[in-house]
């Protein structure tokens, strides 16, 4: 029997298994992770790049090891010039740097090696374990099971989507999705306003497209996606405190969606000055293809002509795609989130992190230090610590 099964191997459930392996005893061969793609961090990877990303919106201190100092001291020792792979007052590593880190931290750990391609399609409790049945027909039983599954599919399609032609339009995070052709005559059209958004336009730009951005609203440059009080004590403990309604609101509060950090706005706004591309501020009310070419009429009246619609407008979460792994009902609140226990229980041995964990870490839930935050809680729970569950975001003990 394994003592963990991790369902997902994006950057939360490689987390996690780390920590397991740094602050526990867990014997190597007793964790399995799962996930449909044949490495860890495929999509995360994929979809970095596909967008464009140069820096990460996270503070260098927070990568996928526990130590919280590890992907400074890996800078210095690969030789990594911090000019370039470190921005700012908070550090923010390159992609590239990021992305080798990462690579380190799997290949020390060997968590390649445990990792199983495939989907889990149900759950099951069986007295004191789980099961997991995976779309290739094995079966897993373990004493404890994290969801890690990730930030979600990928947002919708406006309706407007469906009048044109399907090989014409598509979402930057569907896994079908290829770059535009950076020929001159290829005219883009990117939908979305965040930093997804505005990277994707950038390197459209840069291969030689012409691009129009088209946002609802004019961007809006936020150093992060969520206020960093709450990653550790200062608003932690005011969090804890609150009732769950009250944490709901404070999420909403403390959330940045759809903003840009300030080096992606730059950019943005020296290639919209170079010319190098158009940003509309507009809502699209229709689309059609006239002439071989796509139309979108804006509620202005304005009309762009394009060749390509790449939509960029992030992910939509849904509690009930996590929900539905499992054969008894789990319990979720009014507001769509797991109703869990301070250690994250969804159920007996049952743990969440990333979006699923939001009603116990709140707004930096999704987000790297979310996921060591979730991780702390529930390697105090394997200790039999009975302290408050908050605690300081630099160190686990």
């Amino acid at each position: 029997m394994l003592e963990w099964l991790i369902v997902g191997g994006g950057p939360q459930g490689v987390i996690f298994a780390r920590a397991l392996q740094r602050y526990t005893c867990l014997d190597p061969s007793s964790l399995v992770i799962v996930d449909r793609n044949r490495t860890l961090l495929s999509e995360w990877q994929r979809n970095t790049q596909r967008c464009g990303m140069h820096y990460l919106r996270s503070p260098g201190a927070h990568s996928l090891e526990p130590d919280f100092g590890n992907l400074f001291q890996f800078a210095r020792t690969r030789g990594f010039d911090p000019a370039t792979h470190l921005m700012g007052r908070y550090q923010r590593p390159s992609l590239e740097l990021f992305a080798e880190h990462s690579r380190e931290v799997i290949r020390r750990g060997e968590l390649e090696g445990r990792l199983r391609s495939a989907t889990v399609d149900a759950l099951s409790r069986e007295r004191d374990s789980w099961t997991a049945t995976t779309s290739d027909g094995t079966s897993y039983e373990a004493r404890s099971v994290l969801l890690a599954t990730g930030p979600g599919r990928p947002e919708p399609a406006p309706q407007w989507c469906f009048n044109l032609r399907r090989d014409v339009w598509g979402h930057v995070f569907d896994s079908a999705w290829e770059l535009p052709a950076g020929a001159p005559a290829n005219r883009v059209a990117v939908i979305g306003g965040g930093a997804t958004g505005a990277q994707l336009a950038v390197r459209c730009a840069r291969l030689g497209s012409d691009v129009v951005l088209v946002v609802e609203n004019p961007p809006i440059v936020e150093q992060f996606d969520s206020d960093p009080c709450f990653i550790g004590r200062r608003c932690g403990a005011d969090y804890e405190r609150a009732s769950r309604d009250e944490r709901r609101r404070m999420v909403t509060a403390a959330r940045r969606p759809g903003t840009i950090p300030p080096d992606v706005a730059l950019t943005l706004d020296r290639a919209v000055k170079r010319g190098d591309l158009r940003l509309v501020v507009g809502h699209i009310v229709a689309a059609m293809t006239e002439h071989g070419a796509v139309s979108l009429e804006l509620a202005s009246g304005e009309v762009l002509s394009v060749d390509r619609v790449a939509l960029a407008t992030g992910f939509h979460w849904d509690v009930e795609e996590a929900r539905s792994l499992v054969s008894d009902p789990l319990p979720v609140d009014p507001g769509g989130l797991p109703m869990i226990s301070p250690w994250l229980e969804w159920a007996e041995h049952l743990f969440v992190t990333g979006r699923l964990a939001e009603g116990e870490i709140g707004p930096p839930a999704p987000n790297l230090i979310g996921a060591h935050n979730a991780a702390k809680r529930v390697i105090a729970w394997m200790k039999g610590e009975a302290a408050t569950p908050v605690r300081g975001w630099s160190h686990y003990r």
